[in-house]
């Protein structure tokens, strides 16, 4: 958790730089609004009981959607781990910020390197947490599928297994 938050306070220095994106850095109380947000993931123990307040999500959805891609491979690896806190499946029932990560990810497999494309396989993995989860990916499998079946001619070793575990779970809820 801490690495990719350091990566993310290294790269909003760099982007606050750019005036095109000024607006959407961190600054001090955006800052501490994201750590506070890391610091309540760390204890896996208490991932089920862990609640953001409208604020948190909006600040980290905020910069998913609006970082360039370049610069979006830490706040990618956040949201993963995110995803799999309890919350997002109840506070998410109208899977409003999902399909936006959704969208993001959409960009990633088209423009992205191999990591932001790792990343975002894994991301979908764990869009699956969850029954609000299950029904948002079911009704992306038809979109999916082609994309899936492009990056699994990659040779990369991590982009075919998360693909396997994509597929493994698309099983579990269609049969």
């Amino acid at each position: 958790m801490d690495k990719p938050f350091q990566k993310i306070l290294e790269l909003n220095k760099t982007l606050s730089e750019d005036h095109q994106y000024s607006d959407y850095c961190l600054n001090d109380e955006r800052t501490k609004t994201l750590e506070n947000m890391v610091n309540k993931v760390k204890d896996k123990s208490q991932h089920d009981s862990v609640i953001f307040d409208d604020n948190e999500i909006e600040l980290f959805f905020f910069n998913i959607l609006k970082w360039p891609l370049d610069h979006l491979i830490p706040i990618l690896d956040l949201s993963r781990m995110f995803c799999l806190l309890k919350f997002m499946d109840k506070d998410f029932s109208n899977n409003y910020w999902k399909h936006q990560i959704y969208n993001r990810i959409k960009e990633c497999f088209q423009n992205g390197q191999i990591n932001h494309k790792i990343l975002s396989l894994r991301i979908l993995n764990n869009f699956f947490k969850g029954p609000r989860g299950c029904e948002m990916m079911e009704s992306k499998l038809s979109e999916l599928l082609p994309i899936l079946q492009k990056l699994k001619d990659e040779s990369n070793k991590n982009i075919k297994s998360a693909i396997a575990g994509i597929l493994l779970k698309y099983l579990n809820i269609c049969f």
